[in-house]
């Protein structure tokens, strides 16, 4: 199993964030790996309650007119599905391919940084996954082998996007429950999909220690 720790990062808390500013900054570093001595860890919060969704996800018939009205809404540099922030913790891990934290397997770098995510949690190992749903585009409403799982329940939602100069993952810890009702009249199928996010989800409380 891949390490938990790594050897050397930087830190960057960027505090409150529009989730405009927050995706503009994760494309740029994207963009910038190959001039990375070593990896960047960077975390923030939104401003208010904002959706983000995977760079080749089309949202146009999953989001009703009121999610527009409702949340800042933001593409992301990396994939999966919509994804809403109301009281989660958000990070990324921009990682060059000089980094020993890097590896051609996207899974091990997926594992690398759960399993350094549930140790900073103090939380071990993650325990048996829930079982995937049929509601993929919504990411709280499905879990997959790449997602942090605690005790059978989806904590963190991640994505991951690998270039040949290293991987940018972006993660969102859930920390208190979302407001359900505006996220039910956010999605056409809202009901059926709300109904799946309380199956999956697990909200953590409690300071985390990034550094």
């Amino acid at each position: 199993m891949p390490s938990s720790v790594p050897i050397d990062y930087s830190f960057q808390g960027d505090g409150i964030l529009s989730v405009k500013t927050a995706m503009e900054r994760d494309f740029q570093a994207l963009k910038e790996l190959s001039t990375y001595e070593k990896p960047l860890l960077r975390v923030w919060q939104y401003e208010r309650p904002s959706i983000t969704y995977g760079y080749f996800t089309p949202i146009d018939k999953l989001l009703t007119d009121e999610a527009y009205c409702h949340f800042d809404i933001a593409k992301r540099p990396t994939g999966g599905g919509i994804l809403f922030h109301m009281g989660d913790c958000c990070f990324s891990f921009a990682v060059p391919a000089s980094s020993s934290w890097y590896s051609e397997s996207i899974e091990e770098n997926y594992a690398r940084i759960n399993n350094w995510l549930l140790d900073r949690l103090g939380m071990g190992s993650g325990g048996e996954k829930p079982s995937q749903t049929s509601a993929r585009e919504y990411c709280q409403a499905n879990s997959t082998k790449y997602d942090v799982i605690y005790c059978g329940k989806k904590i963190a939602g991640c994505a991951e996007r690998k270039t040949k100069s290293g991987f940018l993952h972006q993660c969102a810890l859930f920390l208190e429950e979302p407001d359900w009702t505006l996220i039910e009249r956010a999605l056409y199928n809202g009901k059926e999909v709300v109904a799946l996010m309380k199956e999956q989800l697990n909200f953590i409380k409690g300071d985390i220690i990034w550094q």
